[in-house]
């Protein structure tokens, strides 16, 4: 778990007891709720948790908490606070900061960490009453948050809006947001068959069946309430690929200011030195005011940009299909889909553009409601339906057939198509709820249609091994459906991005370049699919664990690697905790079987060892994946990423004494060829910061180790114990005595954050200082750079050695231009290093590599 997710752990733990205590019923949702049922857990990337109660539920919970909520928590809502500026209920801990954009306007909302909760209230069948609701409910959250558009977005209450700013004038915010609650929250639970999601994002509507009595899953490790039928929920959600794990860039986040130490109070009393927050309150207010009154000319302007642009892609795309329509008749002849994919795929990735068709998301919803369709010849259009019903992109093919439909009725052929999707929808929710017998019955029709699905192949399947069928006709339809999967991809080598450029490792061009240094997810996914290379071709990881599953019991060893090979070539998060679950049942199989190949020398150690980290992510498989690295490979970039994944570990300040770490000091210890040495690095890496520096001095030049490991050591010293000048100093000495690869690949760090750190203060002047202020700081810096730094010529030719300047191909030479007369740095030196770094936001970058390098963790202190 990451910082944050720990401390929404505490809370939801918190919130858990309360409700099982008082009876209260909760439902994970949202992120939460995929994590859950994907990953067990947070998803890893997560930085908020989310839960809903059903008003009466909430209303439980507002009671049990005035009496039963631990120290140094509040819970803020409209109940209790009208003063709050959220339309949603939160839990938080007044100890810690999460500060987001609305905090920094709304002086008197409370914002440490927090967990959401967010209300069901029940509402009648009724259309009529149910568009009322949302109309109501955006009036009512624009009244009580002036920072957000909901009304905006959805293009509503413009009259209103005004009419009831007149009206709080008169009654006051009080009672007009009692008018509008007693019109919303009048229906009772027991007239309703449906639930309205009480959020100004999007208020979607649930069938009550679906959330029940909740149903506990695995999180972490709690066991936490999640809605009756939580797969449908999901599907209706997110739709039907919820399961599979989004690339990098598809991955949310929520900025903030975060502090896991210093109360919210104490940064927002700083922050409020530089700003009036109540100046800013009424330019936000003025903002909304505006924008109401321009709503309706701007959404007309937004349209008008739109439809031109699905115009110009409609000509452009009919052009280019009637230029290939013989090329397209003669791949549909062959079933050819890889050639008919290459074709579509343009199209295909335009129309679903967020721009064009939006997303049900708060900044994607204006657009969902009025998307733009991309009009191509029906023919067209059809293939690039049957193609996304093939592939498993249902929920994909059934919003494009909703967009055209908005224009057009859909024809004949598409009636079928989003009958075959609806029913196979249906059959995957009666999977999931377990009738397993009617589930059977529509996808043996589905079957018998002419249309061939990869999502139908893989439910049959699923199907065949819940009624325990015999092994040869589960084989049959693996085998059909990668066939499918081929003729989809034809072969298509796996493409795997280039994170580090292998010719310059860990240099200034890979450091400016990732948005994370040193991340931990990014970088180690990268390193072990480097490694591992079982097949060249693309395959459907899950039809390899389905053999895998046939072949467990005939050849244990051969299934394994099979579960290894499936585990990596597919993002399904389910079928990913039913491998690991495997890997777990068979561990110490696999680990003496990892460990036989390590003592015999043998370096395919090194990829099973990879896998089985990626796949399990424990200690010993972390333990022993260093352990294999360090032995087989000479590229001091491979020891370092080693040293970063286990540093993580020793950053979780609960795990000191583990077999990773352990392993961590092995590596030192054969490094320094001196255990005395590794011991005392070890303490000074423990340690947030070193106030006995003389006595570990001395005691590093005790040790028996060669005097470049202990100069190595004592850098790391000399910095955190805030000896920061004398350290690099201590550093350009090491770099004179050394030529051994690992040492110069650390300098290489060490000297690159060096520089990142001055170019930032010398180049980009800091908002709280002004321009005379600036240019003082600019001359002490260089000076200071001077006084370390003494040689223009050495530093540069030092750098060359350290690939430092390889950034865009820039060169030794150009640097050596122009020298001044004494030989020393000025500002155009760090001024043409500002030139070159392309993304100016480098404090994270610098914080990264402190962390990295001086295992130094620059989190926000109230007193520095």
């Amino acid at each position: 778990m990451t910082d944050i997710q720990k401390e929404l752990y505490k809370l939801i733990k918190e919130i858990d007891e309360i409700c099982t205590k008082n009876d209260i019923v909760y439902y994970l949702v949202g992120g939460s709720a995929i994590g859950a049922l994907r990953h067990r857990g947070f998803i890893p990337w997560d930085d908020d948790m989310d839960i809903e109660m059903t008003r009466d539920n909430f209303h439980k919970f507002i009671e049990a908490c005035k009496t039963q909520m631990p120290p140094n928590r509040k819970l803020a809502c409209q109940e209790l606070d009208r003063n709050y500026h959220n339309n949603f209920a939160r839990y938080m801990d007044t100890t810690t900061s999460a500060i987001h954009i609305n905090q920094l306007i709304h002086k008197k909302d409370s914002a440490g960490i927090v967990l959401d909760i967010l209300i069901l209230d029940p509402i009648p069948d009724d259309e009529k009453i149910q568009k009322q609701y949302i109309k109501d409910f955006m009036l009512y959250a624009d009244i009580i948050n002036p920072a957000s558009l909901y009304s905006f977005r959805w293009r509503m209450n413009l009259l209103r809006y005004f009419k009831y700013r007149l009206k709080m004038k008169f009654v006051g915010k009080n009672k007009v947001l009692e008018e509008l609650e007693s019109k919303m929250f009048c229906y009772k639970e027991e007239d309703c068959n449906k639930y309205i999601f009480r959020w100004g994002g999007i208020p979607f509507l649930f069938d009550k069946d679906m959330y029940g009595n909740g149903v506990r899953y695995q999180f972490e490790d709690l066991n936490l309430l999640c809605p009756d039928r939580s797969a449908d929920y999901l599907s209706w959600h997110y739709g039907d690929d919820w399961m599979f794990i989004p690339p990098h860039n598809g991955r949310d986040s929520h900025p903030a200011v975060y502090s896991f130490k210093t109360p919210y109070t104490v940064i927002e009393g700083e922050a409020y030195k530089y700003y009036d927050p109540d100046k800013t309150y009424k330019k936000f207010l003025s903002r909304k005011i505006l924008l109401f009154l321009l709503m309706h000319p701007w959404h007309a302007f937004k349209d008008f940009s739109k439809k031109k642009l699905g115009k110009n892609l409609s000509k452009e795309f009919n052009q280019t299909f009637n230029s290939l329509d013989t090329t397209i008749n003669k791949a549909i002849e062959q079933n050819d889909y890889f050639k008919l994919y290459e074709i579509f795929n343009p199209y295909i990735t335009s129309q679903n553009q967020r721009k064009l068709i939006g997303r049900e998301d708060y900044l994607g919803i204006n657009r969902f409601r009025f998307p733009i369709s991309i009009d191509v010849n029906e023919k067209y259009f059809d293939i690039a339906i049957e193609l996304l019903i093939k592939n498993g992109q249902t929920s994909k093919a059934l919003r494009f057939m909703e967009v055209k439909e908005n224009k057009n009725k859909l024809s004949k052929k598409e009636e079928y198509y989003k009958t075959y999707i609806l029913n196979l929808q249906k059959a995957i929710s009666l999977y999931a709820n377990k009738d397993y017998k009617k589930s059977s019955e529509i996808v043996d029709s589905l079957l018998n249609e002419n249309i061939e699905s990869i999502s139908t192949i893989k439910l049959k399947i699923y199907l065949l091994k819940k009624e325990s069928a015999d092994n040869n006709e589960i084989m049959g339809y693996i085998n059909k459906g990668e066939e499918l999967f081929e003729k989809i991809y034809n072969n298509d080598p796996i493409s795997v991005p280039t994170i580090i450029d292998k010719e310059i490792p860990c240099n200034l061009q890979y450091i400016l370049n990732s948005n994370e240094i040193y991340n931990k997810e990014i970088l180690m996914e990268q390193k072990i699919y480097d490694k591992i290379n079982f097949h060249s071709k693309k395959q459907d990881g899950e039809f390899i664990k389905f053999k895998a599953d046939i072949l467990l019991k005939e050849d244990i060893n051969k299934a394994l690697l099979m579960y290894f090979e499936a585990f990596k070539n597919t993002e399904n998060g389910i079928t990913h905790l039913e491998i690991k679950d495997i890997i777990n049942e068979n561990i110490d199989y696999l680990i003496k079987h990892i460990n036989e190949l390590f003592n015999s020398n043998d370096s395919s150690c090194v990829e099973y060892a990879s896998i089985l980290k990626n796949i399990i992510s424990d200690d010993q498989s972390l333990a022993l994946w260093a352990k294999c690295i360090f032995k087989f490979s000479n590229n001091p970039e491979d020891i370092l990423v080693v040293i970063n994944e286990i540093n993580n570990v020793i950053y979780d300040k609960d795990k000191e004494d583990t077999k990773s770490i352990e392993e961590l000091k092995n590596i030192y210890s054969s490094l320094f060829e001196s255990n005395e040495l590794s011991d005392i690095y070890f303490k000074i890496k423990l340690k947030d910061t070193v106030n006995h520096f003389d006595n570990l001095s001395l005691d590093i030049e005790k040790t028996t180790a060669k005097e470049e490991w202990k100069l190595f050591v004592k850098s790391v010293l000399l910095y955190k114990s805030g000896y920061r000048k004398e350290s690099i100093k201590n550093s350009l000495q090491l770099f004179n005595k050394t030529n051994n690869p690992f040492v110069l690949q650390f300098l290489s760090l060490i000297f690159t954050l060096d520089l990142l750190m001055f170019e930032n203060l010398i180049c980009n002047k800091p908002k709280n200082i002004d321009q005379k202020g600036h240019s003082i700081l600019q001359a002490k810096c260089i000076g200071e750079w001077n006084d370390i730094y003494d040689n223009y010529i050495k530093t540069i030719d030092m750098y060359d050695k350290l690939n430092i300047l390889k950034i865009n191909g820039f060169k030794k030479d150009d640097f050596m231009k122009n020298i001044s007369d004494k030989n020393e740095f000025n500002y155009s030196f760090f001024n043409k290093i500002n030139n070159l770094i392309l993304n100016k936001n480098v404090s994270a970058k610098i914080e990264n590599m402190v962390k990295f390098i001086y295992d130094l963790d620059l989190i926000y202190d109230g007193n520095n």
